[in-house]
């Protein structure tokens, strides 16, 4: 009897509110004990990986390595770049630069608008320069190459022109007289002439002024090195002295005629690309041929089309706008006159 009750006691002091109450309180301790543990290795994982990223941040871009380094990248396209330096007389220094500012020597690369390569040809240009394939780092060094050249010799050996033009197009580059104000090709404008300057061992040119400022400072340094006259102002007339009397004569300004060239008999020209390109008009004493613009164009379109030297135009044609001739205007080219 006494054991039974000894065991009675037992199990109601281990049912008692206490005891449960402890037991029920005992694994949420384990639980946030091992939660603890269970979460001590995630936070030196979350670590890890923001030290990644920070150091991916601070990785310096291609265009801003050294010379050496980027010399080092090139070597795998060497030969290519060489040969086609040799082959169409284009720096070698601004074939790389071209390389490292549009891919970084990354002959897969394609751009969001289709540019293809190493040298990041559009299609248009890669067919219009005989590329097939332009995945190919010689087809696409060669056909970048090719370009290079026509835009060096279409903007007579200016590298910012022509490397603006390499980006935005001639067109782009025609219409506004210079270097276009897109943020995109002033900004690779500045990569591609820092690199450049970089594999020359040359410091960076400084940068391009907009037609307005240019024109200021040349009015500024002019006027720092004139002598100062006074308040004397030159009249605009001279005085010529007559006989008994003289005469006032005003120095109005007159356009020079333009120059005709005196023959016997009127012939037509010879040069094939104005007999293509031109209208002629015949009357007794003076031939003439004009051109009719369909399209609002820049003169200098109008004399790559005609064969015609830009100042030849100006000269023939007074007055007529260097940037937007307009449509249905009919531009002379070529006249001949009898006396």
């Amino acid at each position: 009897m006494m054991l039974t009750g000894l065991v009675t006691t037992v199990n109601a002091d281990e049912l008692s509110l206490e005891n449960r109450l402890k037991e029920f309180n005992q694994p949420t301790v384990i639980a946030s004990v091992s939660n603890k543990a269970s979460s001590q290795p995630a936070v030196v994982k979350t670590a890890v990986k923001k030290k990644t990223v920070r150091s991916s941040r601070l990785k310096r871009a291609c265009y801003q390595s050294s010379a050496s380094a980027i010399r080092k990248t090139a070597q795998s396209f060497q030969p290519y770049i060489s040969a086609n330096s040799r082959r169409y007389a284009v720096d070698e220094a601004l074939i790389i630069s071209v390389i490292t500012a549009e891919s970084c020597f990354r002959q897969t690369a394609r751009s969001h608008k289709g540019a293809q390569g190493l040298m990041q040809l559009i299609p248009a240009t890669a067919k219009r320069f005989g590329v097939r394939d332009a995945y190919k780092p010689a087809q696409n060094i060669q056909g970048g190459t090719r370009y290079l050249r026509f835009l060096m010799k279409r903007f007579s050996g200016n590298m910012r022109y022509a490397i603006a033009a390499y980006n935005a197009g001639e067109g782009a580059v025609d219409r506004y007289g210079g270097i276009p104000p897109y943020r995109e090709t002033q900004e690779y404008v500045k990569r591609v002439m820092g690199v450049y300057s970089r594999l020359k061992g040359t410091p960076e040119a400084a940068p391009v002024l907009s037609r307005d400022a240019t024109v200021k400072q040349a009015v500024l340094a002019r006027s720092s090195t004139q002598k100062k006259r006074g308040y004397f102002i030159k009249p605009d007339y001279k005085w010529k002295r007559k006989p008994g009397k003289a005469v006032r004569v005003s120095r109005t300004y007159q356009a020079p005629k333009p120059r005709v060239v005196a023959q016997k008999v009127c012939r037509d020209t010879t040069s094939r690309t104005i007999r293509r390109t031109t209208d002629l008009i015949k009357r007794t004493k003076l031939w003439r041929r004009h051109y009719t613009v369909t399209k609002s164009v820049p003169l200098s379109t109008i004399a790559r089309s005609t064969g015609v030297s830009l100042h030849e135009l100006l000269r023939l044609n007074r007055g007529i706008s260097r940037l937007a001739v307009k449509t249905g205007r009919k531009v002379l080219v070529w006249q001949c006159s009898v006396h």
